[in-house]
């Protein structure tokens, strides 16, 4: 299995590492006792929620409905606070919701927002990422260096220049600057040539603690008899999909990258001459995996090697739509804006650029924009690209 065979590259690597600096190792040391107690937090965390979980589960299902402050859980009572109920309203107010959906769906939509131990988790998974980051950094310095002299391998630089940008169609509402189109200056930056294939992705869970491990899982993936993550059968060198936007964050900062701005993605898609699809020769259903080409799944990045830029970059007009670094909160009332986020919280929304095997030929033109939420959601058309500022 792949989950073996990676295993097996990466074993001889950490027995050849080379002899730290003792002042070096002392810190790592230290960071790995520190991710060691962050693995321990977020456990206790995660048991936590299970338990405020269980117990709103009982509250719903219980044969009489709670209606005691001392009985009824802490996030119901917030719930009803919020819908402006007395608890005397409970039992009316859950038979109505019984009928309208699932507990789970209650929970998800509501509940998890107003727990918390919710927001106690949340923030011991913030800890653990950020204690992994640090140990990482400290394994391995090369991957986070910025003094290199050439494009660093399986990326492509994408040169200082003018770039046309839009006009947008899509989600544009909130976004009155999006309708017509602009000359944006975009400093040199450096893109992956191709999306993040599965193999790859592989390598990031691997290196991870379990508790990361099950945070960042794509869809549909599964685990062998050593509960590692397996790639699903023929697909190492496919995108992965089936990621939350965090996901890919986490990964893009766990290989020393970022994930791009919707600007750098356009400017790497459009060209300096604003190209209306990726590929030069323009839109084509055999060239580009969208609906039209019937393939009804991500293919391996080798199979469409025509969908690319004169760049060399690949897959920007099909396969897998991507998540872009852009957060947004939109407006909730019409001719109102929307906000820039500088990191995701509830109802944050990310861009997501590029054409899937789901598209139709207008939603992979370069100028077709998305917003999917960016807390808690993973979609199967959905991968990622990372990309990398000079020095």
């Amino acid at each position: 299995m792949l989950a073996s065979f990676a295993l097996i590259l990466l074993t001889p690597a950490l027995a050849q590492e080379p002899e730290r600096d003792p002042r070096v190792q002392r810190q790592l040391d230290r960071r790995e006792q520190e991710l060691a107690a962050a693995v321990e937090q977020r456990d206790l965390a995660f048991d936590a929620l299970q338990q405020a979980y269980d117990d709103c589960e009982w509250a719903w299902q219980a044969d009489e409905p709670l209606v005691e402050p001392a009985e009824l859980p802490v996030e119901i009572q917030s719930w009803l606070t919020e819908q402006a109920l007395q608890r005397a309203a409970w039992p009316a107010r859950r038979a109505e919701l019984q009928q309208e959906l699932r507990f789970h769906e209650w929970w998800n939509t509501e509940l998890f927002r107003l727990s918390p131990a919710a927001r106690t988790y949340s923030a011991a998974v913030q800890t653990l990422e950020e204690c992994f980051l640090e140990v990482e950094k400290l394994r391995h310095p090369e991957r986070f260096a910025k003094g290199f002299d050439q494009t660093p391998p399986g990326m492509v630089l994408v040169p200082t220049g003018s770039y046309p940008i839009g006009p947008h169609f899509g989600r544009i509402d909130g976004f009155p600057d999006s309708e017509k189109q602009r000359t944006v200056k975009v400093d040199a930056f450096y893109l992956d040539r191709a999306e993040v294939s599965c193999a790859s992705y592989l390598l990031f869970l691997l290196a991870q603690p379990d508790g990361l491990r099950s945070q960042h899982m794509p869809l549909d993936w599964e685990r062998d008899g050593q509960d590692l993550p397996v790639v699903p059968e023929g697909e190492e060198d496919s995108p992965v999909v089936g990621i939350a936007w965090s996901s890919a964050a986490a990964y893009a900062r766990w290989a020393g990258k970022r994930l791009p701005t919707e600007i750098e993605w356009e400017a790497a898609a459009a060209g300096t001459e604003g190209r209306m699809y990726a590929r030069p020769n323009g839109y084509d259903a055999q060239r580009i995996n969208c609906r039209a080409t019937g393939k009804r799944a991500v293919r391996p990045i080798s199979e469409f090697t025509e969908d690319r830029t004169p760049l060399g970059i690949l897959g920007l007009a099909g396969n897998a739509a991507e998540w872009t670094g852009d957060l947004w909160l939109a407006p909730l009332q019409p001719g109102r804006r929307a906000r820039a986020l500088d990191a995701p919280r509830e109802g944050a929304e990310a861009v997501v650029k590029g054409g899937s095997y789901l598209a139709t030929a207008e939603a992979c033109r370069n100028a077709y924009r998305a917003l999917y939420p960016a807390v808690g959601r993973a979609y199967r058309h959905v991968g990622f690209r990372c990309a990398q500022d000079l020095p």
